[in-house]
């Protein structure tokens, strides 16, 4: 405890006024007569003993009472946190402004409260102190320090937006910015609710020379209903035939949710309501059913009821059916009644079947897909056709004859296209081992992989060896891990090579279940099936339909547009996903300046932010526990302005000595009239 003006006591010495008067006793006594003195000396002694008593105790109350007065003209208080009074100030405030912050508090929604506290911290300091408003948003606006105005400024147009928070990226880039500032004294706050999904900062990159304040916004509130995710049974949408829809919902509430109300609509149009039961901490799976009447793109969007969060409450999708995909068979002595079986009965294929002896070049622009089967030789014309094919973005799937030399020819053409070669021909049972399941060919066709999954086996194949310039990698693997089919890209095209004729003399990979999807997908070729929804922030590709011009393509919804340019990807056209979009919904891709859509597209927020699990405040003491200079506040917006003064100015007492001092008169008062 230290004192703003120590020499004023020296007035302590007026201590001495109340022990002389105690001492000499000044009050005059009034002398009584008395007729008959047998019972004087034994009232004289009692009422002597009670006075010296009384005596004491107002004396004492006096030198209290002046000692008071002494230290409150005095001003004692405690010191200031070390190193935080003087000096120029950097103060980084970041406001948590995810969605988990629309929730509803004591004292309003979690935002606005944050908001509050950060405008509390801005007024807490001297004008001299520069300050940088941060949220988990790379807006420009926010990366910069500016003064105690521009701040509260910043903190008043700071609004919810999509997004999540990773703590040990927000602190480690707070103490970047705070280090790059200059300042000798760096102080640093962290407001938000603290979700679990946050995780904890990296112990290895805390700047010790930062003071780091944790300010935690508190809800009693942590139920949430929200749509978790949806997909689509049907990997291609065709007319008139129906769609299998599913829903998985979510409660990350303690409390059980029953008859939970869920709609499907279609373009705008409810085309499905079920009510479903969540258990607490549990989820839920639907199942809608619905008919692609129509060759236009529908717009899907899944919506419940929950007032915890709005922004879960609606999920997102676009599908696009299909009309016709064209292939083309190209067989050598017979065509393949097993990739015929498959295709003819769907009819969205349309297959068309050539002898490679009357190969006819002139519609092979229109072909999704080129099967090119067990072929014995290839032409000079055959190879360069086949090559131009690919380049311009054609699938080309090459099934070999059953053990014949292929040193001229067909490895060629493998050769040319920078794909493995094949080589000898075995004969040895093999059994297939693994699936490349993150290439498209092998998508959403497998729920889930059992322990004891009935794999293909093959009887007759080639070594695929690869050259110095082959591309691709394995679509299938053996069981000796050598590739029983491969795949890679050429120009904007691809190319799909197996080992093993399509003959159940050789493999019972014809007759397995695999082999509709697997036909089905190589077939769509060009046709890839797009994702039903892509997540906000998340990035990724979004894949231009092939007969889409390079330039600039606008991705618009009615509020936003963004202009970017087309890239070549893998020999196809694709965008960047990589933008700003901060809106939940569907958006038109056009040509710039153009009307013309060319794809619809949906991107539906991460669900991060509807788990509202929080760290407690223990947990939160212990992560804040690493920095040498921390604090945790709790409280009001008053409290944390008297704390933060309390932090930079020290934490004055003349208050408490004042009322000490009053409380000694009453002391006083009470034992001159009540005590006798």
């Amino acid at each position: 405890m230290q004192f703003v003006y120590p020499w004023f006591l020296t007035a302590l010495a007026s201590i001495a006024i109340p022990i002389v008067i105690h001492l000499f006793h000044f009050r005059r006594y009034k002398q009584l007569v008395f007729p008959d003195i047998r019972f004087l000396k034994q009232v004289q002694e009692q009422t002597q003993r009670n006075h010296k008593l009384k005596d004491l105790l107002v004396l004492l109350s006096r030198i209290l009472l002046i000692t008071s007065l002494v230290f409150a003209f005095a001003q004692p208080y405690l010191p200031a946190t070390q190193g935080m009074v003087t000096g120029a100030k950097a103060v980084f405030i970041f406001v948590d402004n995810t969605y988990s912050m629309e929730q509803q508090g004591d004292e309003g929604p979690l935002l606005e409260q944050a908001k509050n506290k950060a405008r509390a911290i801005v007024q807490s300091y001297e004008p001299s102190a520069v300050f940088q408003i941060a949220t988990h948003l790379s807006d420009g606006r926010y990366q910069r320090f500016v003064n105690a105005t521009e701040a509260i400024q910043l903190i008043d147009e700071v609004t919810a937006s999509t997004g999540s928070i990773k703590l040990e990226w927000e602190i480690e880039r707070m103490q970047q910015q705070l280090k790059q500032s200059g300042k000798p004294t760096r102080i640093g706050y962290f407001i938000s609710d603290f979700q679990q999904q946050m995780g904890k900062p990296n112990p290895a990159s805390i700047d010790s020379a930062v003071w780091m304040n944790w300010v935690p916004i508190t809800t009693n509130e942590l139920n949430n209903l929200y749509l978790d995710s949806a997909w689509c049974n049907t990997p291609l949408i065709q007319p008139n035939k129906p769609i299998t829809l599913n829903c998985l919902l979510r409660n990350s509430g303690d409390t059980k949710v029953d008859e939970l109300p869920v709609s499907l609509f279609v373009n705008g149009i409810q085309k499905g309501l079920q009510n479903t039961s969540i258990d607490a901490k549990g989820a839920s799976r639907l199942t809608f059913t619905i008919n692609a009447n129509e060759t236009e793109t529908m717009l899907i969007e899944f919506r419940i009821q929950d007032a915890v969060i709005p922004f879960d409450n609606h999920l997102y999708g676009v599908l696009t059916p299909v009309t016709t995909i064209d292939v083309l068979a190209i067989y050598n002595n017979k065509p393949n009644p097993y990739i015929q079986a498959v295709l003819e009965l769907d009819p969205v294929y349309k297959l068309q079947q050539m002898p490679a002896a009357q190969i006819d070049y002139a519609n092979w622009a229109s072909k999704q897909c080129i099967f090119l089967l067990e072929p014995t030789q290839i032409t000079s014309g055959q190879l360069e056709e086949l090559q131009k094919y690919v380049n311009q973005g054609g699938q080309l799937v090459i099934v070999p004859p059953a053990n014949v030399d292929m040193n001229m020819g067909l490895n060629s053409l493998l050769m040319s296209l920078q794909m493995p070669v094949f080589e000898r021909w075995q004969t040895s049972a093999m059994q297939v081992q693994t699936f490349n399941l993150k290439d498209v060919l092998f998508r959403e066709v497998f729920l889930r992989l059992p322990q004891q999954l009935d794999l293909p086996k093959i009887t007759g194949w080639y070594d695929l060896a690869s050259t110095a310039n082959t591309r691709g990698n394995a679509l299938i693997t053996m069981a000796n891990e050598k590739p029983l089919a491969w795949k890679g890209s050429y120009g904007k095209g691809t190319v799909i090579v197996f080992a093993t004729p399509f003959t159940t003399a050789t493999t019972n990979l014809v007759k397995h279940a695999l082999f509709v999807p697997l036909v089905l997908k190589m077939g769509m070729g060009k046709q890839t099936p797009r994702a039903m929804y892509y997540k906000l922030g998340a990035g990724g590709m979004l894949t231009l339909p092939n007969n889409a011009p390079k330039g600039l393509y606008a991705i618009r919804n009615q509020k936003q547009t963004w202009v970017d340019d087309a890239i070549n990807q893998d020999g196809r056209l694709v965008l960047s996903l990589q933008q700003p979009f901060n809106q939940a919904g569907w958006y038109q891709v056009t040509p710039n300046n153009s009307e013309k859509v060319l794809l619809s597209m949906a991107l539906n927020d991460d669900r991060k932010e509807s788990e509202l699990a929080v760290w407690s405040t223990a947990d939160i003491e212990a992560m804040l526990g690493a920095w040498p200079k921390h604090q945790l506040y709790k409280g009001g917006d008053v409290v944390l302005k008297q704390a933060i003064a309390d932090q930079l100015k020290g934490v004055p007492l003349w208050r408490y000595c004042v009322v000490l001092a009053l409380v000694f008169a009453l002391i006083e008062i009470l034992l001159l009239r009540l005590l006798k």
